[in-house]
């Protein structure tokens, strides 16, 4: 006969591992839309920079005053080198989405290995359920780089993911401390709502 206290632990956790792959897979379209979205801006700039190139390259050609066609060699140039750093940023956002993708693969893979490892051996679901969650929170909250920070959620969502576990509160604290000097300068209304959360 089956354990109900270990019944309802592998419910509880397969109820987190469901939760996680969604929060997982739901956020993962808009934020590579929002990639997307920054490439296409890219790319009518570069279409701009380059109709304006061929605009000019046509005058240089049937130029013959030397310095005109000095002055629109130099014009030529600038925009080479305008297409060539919208091509290094369209690069820069193409890298971006991979690693989003390989961080939410690597973070999905860590959940599966949680889960079957909760299936697999009912002795050790209390021990390993109980440990989920600061596990999936470190897991959650996997730094990124810097230029993703502005893809992911947004400042109070990512607050929210953040907040420690019972166990890590001391810690926890500091960190809410540390974070909120600097959030205080960027937005003195979060600010304060967040002052009000740590009394509480």
């Amino acid at each position: 006969m089956l354990n109900p206290a270990a019944n309802g632990e592998s419910v509880h956790v397969l109820s987190n591992y469901v939760d996680e792959y969604l929060d997982l897979v739901e956020s993962l379209p808009l934020d590579l839309q929002r990639c997307v979205s920054l490439m296409r801006e890219l790319d009518a700039k570069y279409q701009e920079v380059l109709r304006e190139l061929n605009d000019v390259y046509e005058k240089h050609r049937q130029e013959s005053d030397p310095v005109q066609r000095r002055r629109l060699l130099q014009h030529i140039q600038r925009s080479l080198a305008l297409t060539q750093e919208l091509g290094d940023e369209k690069l820069q956002i193409v890298g971006q989405m991979v690693e989003l993708v390989e961080n939410r693969t690597r973070q999905f893979e860590w959940q599966v290995e949680l889960f079957q490892a909760c299936q697999s051996s009912p002795e050790s679901t209390v021990s390993v359920g109980s440990t989920a969650s600061p596990a999936v929170m470190a897991v959650n909250v996997t730094p990124l780089p810097t230029p993703l920070m502005s893809l992911g959620k947004g400042g109070a969502d990512r607050k929210r993911e953040e907040t420690p576990g019972s166990g890590d509160k001391a810690s926890g604290k500091r960190a809410r401390r540390q974070k909120s000097g600097s959030e205080n300068r960027d937005n003195s209304n979060y600010g304060l709502e967040h002052d009000e959360e740590t009394v509480s």
